[in-house]
C-alpha cells in the first residue's frame, strides 16, 4: 500500500483537578520535558515551560489570547480537567525524507476555565516527542463564545539564555519570504523586528527551532521580541487584509496550528525529525497513484537567450518547449514545467498588478498546451504549467477541470506573498481542487512549509527560499547561504531551489547579469551544483539551465540517476553556514550530497550508513583547480562497504556527489 497508517493511543489518566496548578509530561525516552499550568505569581496566567537534555531552554513563558469582540483570555484561569495519552502511530509517506515514520509522543490536554464571569473555557494540548515539543489551543464550544475575531496571539517563549540563533528578517508581512537567514544573538533582536520561522537556536546542550506545523484557515505565525535586548521572542500573526486589527475570524469549537519547538543533539537532528509532518493531519487522497515525484526541464531560467545548439533564441513558443521537452526525455526526467505568458501577459503593471484580461483557458497562438501535452507524451514526458495565483482563484474550477482534460499533469501557482488566513484558506482550496483533477502543484512566491504534504502528498514542492533565480540579478546567492538553508528553511521541508546551473565563474569574480537578461550564470564549483538535488528536499526537482548549456558537460549523468523521493535520510556531519554531508537512500541505491561554504575543507565520512556488502561507488569531486576553473571535477569509479571510511577534498564553494550502486 501507497499510504498505510496504524494508530495506537492510549489513554493514561483523566480526571478532574480543580486544586492543581501545574503538569509535567516527558517525552518516550524521557529526555524532554514540557511542564504547563497557571502562574499563581502571573495573576494565574496559563504558561509552559521546556526541558531537553536536563538543560532548561524555556522558563515560564505566559500565554493570552485577545480579541476583537470580547475580553482577552489571560489571568484568573484554573485547571478544570486533564487527560493523558501515549500516542504510538506508524504511517508511510507518499513521497518524501524518509518512508516509514514513527509517531511517538505523550501527549497532555488541559482544560482551563476562567475563575470568574464569563467563565470562559480553552484547552491546551501539548505534546513531548524526542525531538521535540508541541502545543496548540483549543476553544471549545461554550456558550460564552460562538463566532470570534482574534487581534492578537500573545505567546512569550522566554528562552533560558542569549543563545546564538540563525534569524530571518521580513520586516514586512507581505513578501515571498524570500531571504537570507543571519547569525545572530538573541538578545541583538529588536521589537521592530519581523523575523520569520523557523528560528534555529544553538543551546548549551543541543539546537533547536521555533516553528509552526498543520497551519488550516489560520493566519501565518512570524515572531518578534517583547522588548528589545531580551532573550524572549513571541508571536506575530499576519494580518487579515481588509479586516481592521484582526487576524483570524473563526468560530467555536476551534483548533489552532501547532506551536512547534523542534529539538536535537546536533543540527542534523532537526533535518532528518518528522515531527512537524507528525503534527499535521493524515492524507486525505485515497489514490496516489498518480502522484508522481520526478525531475523537470525548465524553460524560465534561460529564455531570451540564444541556443546555438537549437540554432534559435528561447521563448514562449512551441518550438523552445519542444526543446526542452527533447531534453528530459533524454535525461529520462519526468517533467517539462512551461513557465509564464503561455496565456498571454499575466501582469498589468510588472510582477504586482495581474492583468485582468488574460484566459488561463487558452494558450496564445505561439504556444498549444494541449497539443505540447501529446508531444511530451510521445516522448514519455509529463507537462507542468505555470499560474498567477489571482487568476487560478477566479478561474479555478473550470481551469483544473480543463487541464485535466487537456492531460497537464500539474500547476506551478506563483506571487501569492502572503500568509494570512485568506492565502492560506487559497491554499488548501487549490489542493482539494488539484487532487480531484489528478493535478501536482508547486507553490512559488509562497510561504514557509508546515507540513500539510501530508494531508495533501499532491503538494510537490514550494518556493519560499533564496534560490538559484536571484543569480540572474544579484550576489545573493552565497555558499554561506547555501549551507545556512539545509538547517533553517529546509527544516520544513520542500524546497524548489531550482538546481543545475552549469555556467560557472569562478567564486570571486561572480556579477549578475542585471534583470531577466539571458545567460545567468552560478557561483560555486560544478560539485556544489551537483550535490543540491541530495541536499536539498524537493519531491519535484526543477533543473534551472538550458540543453544547450547541459549537454556533453562533466556531472551531466549524475543528474540522470538522482531520485526526488527517499526511503531514509541521513545527516553524516555539518553546521549552519559552515558545510554539510548528507546521504539519502532510493531503493537499493544511496545518494550523497556534500557542500562547503567559501572555506576549503576536507571530509572523512564514515560509510556505516550503507547496507550489508559492496557497493559501487561513482564519485564526482571537486578537482585541485576547481576554485579557479569551478566547472572541473574528478569522476572516480570506487568499490566501497560500510566498514571504509571515505575522505573528500571540498574546493572553496564546493562539494561532493556520490552514487553507491547495490
Amino acid at each position: 500500500m501507497k499510504y498505510l497508517i496504524i494508530t495506537v493511543a492510549i489513554l493514561v489518566v483523566s480526571f478532574s483537578c480543580t486544586k492543581k496548578t501545574e503538569s509535567t509530561i516527558l517525552s518516550p525516552d524521557k529526555n524532554v520535558s514540557i511542564t504547563v499550568g497557571v502562574d499563581k505569581e502571573n495573576e494565574n496566567a496559563i504558561f509552559f515551560s521546556v526541558m531537553f537534555n536536563g538543560e532548561i531552554i524555556l522558563e515560564k513563558s505566559p500565554f493570552e489570547l485577545e480579541f476583537t469582540d470580547m475580553d482577552a483570555i489571560s489571568g484568573n484561569m484554573k485547571i478544570v480537567s486533564e487527560t493523558e495519552r501515549s500516542i504510538n502511530e506508524q504511517w508511510e509517506r507518499v513521497w518524501g525524507k524518509s518512508k516509514k515514520v514513527e509517531n511517538q509522543c505523550t501527549e497532555l490536554t488541559l482544560e482551563f476555565s476562567e475563575t470568574n464571569e464569563p467563565f470562559r473555557k480553552i484547552n491546551l494540548i501539548t505534546r513531548a516527542y524526542n525531538d521535540g515539543v508541541a502545543f496548540r489551543y483549543q476553544i471549545p464550544e461554550q456558550e460564552n463564545i460562538d463566532t470570534f475575531s482574534l487581534k492578537a496571539e500573545n505567546t512569550i517563549f522566554n528562552f533560558s539564555n542569549d543563545f546564538k540563533i540563525w534569524a530571518t528578517k521580513w520586516q514586512r508581512y507581505k513578501l515571498a519570504q524570500e531571504q537570507e537567514f543571519e547569525q545572530i544573538l538573541l538578545s541583538s533582536l529588536k521589537t521592530s523586528d519581523i523575523i520569520g520561522t523557523p528560528l534555529l537556536l544553538e543551546f548549551n546542550k543541543g539546537w533547536g527551532a521555533l516553528m509552526e506545523a498543520n497551519l488550516t484557515d489560520w493566519a501565518g505565525m512570524f515572531l518578534t521580541t517583547p522588548t528589545d535586548s531580551s532573550t524572549s521572542v513571541t508571536t506575530l500573526l499576519s494580518p487579515l487584509p481588509g479586516v481592521k486589527n484582526t487576524v483570524v475570524i473563526s468560530e467555536a469549537p476551534r483548533n489552532s496550528p501547532w506551536r512547534l519547538l523542534k529539538l536535537g543533539n546536533k543540527p542534523g537532528d532537526l533535518i532528518e525529525s518528522n515531527i512537524m509532518h507528525n503534527l499535521n493531519e493524515p492524507g486525505v487522497i485515497d489514490d496516489v497513484s498518480w502522484i508522481t515525484p520526478g525531475r523537470s526541464a525548465w524553460d524560465w531560467w534561460w529564455c531570451g537567450s540564444y541556443a546555438p545548439e537549437a540554432g534559435f533564441k528561447l521563448g514562449s513558443n512551441n518550438e523552445t518547449m519542444k526543446y526542452f521537452i527533447d531534453f528530459a526525455a533524454e535525461m529520462g526526467w519526468e517533467y517539462q514545467l512551461v513557465d509564464w505568458q503561455w496565456y498571454g501577459e499575466p501582469f498589468k503593471v510588472k510582477h504586482s498588478v495581474p492583468n485582468p484580461d488574460v484566459d488561463i483557458t487558452k494558450s496564445t497562438d505561439e504556444i498549444d498546451i494541449p497539443y505540447l501535452v501529446d508531444y511530451a507524451k510521445s516522448k514519455n514526458v509529463k507537462l507542468l504549467i505555470w499560474l498567477h495565483w489571482w487568476h487560478v482563484d477566479r478561474q479555478l474550477d473550470e481551469a483544473f477541470a480543463l487541464y485535466e482534460k487537456w492531460g497537464v499533469a500539474g500547476v506551478k501557482i506563483d506571487f501569492m506573498d502572503r500568509n494570512d488566513q485568506q492565502m492560506v484558506n487559497f491554499y488548501h482550496r487549490v489542493l482539494s481542487k488539484a487532487a480531484r483533477h489528478k493535478l501536482v502543484v508547486n507553490f512559488h512566491g509562497s510561504y514557509m512549509p508546515t507540513g500539510i504534504d501530508r494531508t495533501y502528498p499532491n503538494f510537490l514542492t514550494r518556493e519560499g527560499v533564496l534560490g538559484n533565480e536571484y543569480n540572474k540579478w544579484s550576489t545573493r546567492v552565497t555558499a554561506t547561504h547555501c549551507l545556512n538553508i539545509p538547517f533553517t528553511r529546509m527544516l520544513g521541508g520542500q524546497m524548489d531551489f531550482t538546481p543545475g546551473g552549469f555556467i560557472h565563474l569562478p567564486y570571486d569574480k561572480f556579477e549578475a547579469v542585471g534583470g531577466n537578461a539571458p545567460m545567468p550564470k552560478v557561483r560555486g564549483t560544478r560539485c556544489f551544483q551537483l550535490a543540491m538535488p541530495v541536499v536539498y528536499e524537493s519531491a519535484l526537482t526543477v533543473f534551472c539551465d538550458s540543453p544547450n548549456n547541459y549537454r556533453n558537460q562533466p556531472g551531466l549523468e549524475f543528474y540522470r540517476v538522482v531520485p526526488t523521493t527517499w526511503d531514509e535520510s541521513v545527516v553524516i556531519d555539518g553546521y549552519p553556514g559552515q558545510f554539510i554531508v548528507m546521504a539519502r537512500k532510493h531503493g537499493d541505491d544511496w545518494f550523497l550530497g556534500a557542500m562547503t561554504n567559501e572555506q576549503e575543507r576536507i571530509v572523512t565520512i564514515d560509510l556505516s550508513f550503507l547496507g550489508e556488502g559492496e557497493y559501487s561507488a561513482t564519485i564526482f569531486a571537486d578537482a585541485p583547480d576547481s576554485y579557479e576553473n569551478p566547472a572541473n571535477l574528478i569522476k572516480e569509479e570506487r568499490i566501497l562497504d560500510r566498514n571504509k571510511t571515505l575522505t573528500i577534498n571540498m574546493a572553496k564553494a564546493g562539494g561532493c556527489a556520490i552514487h553507491f550502486k547495490k
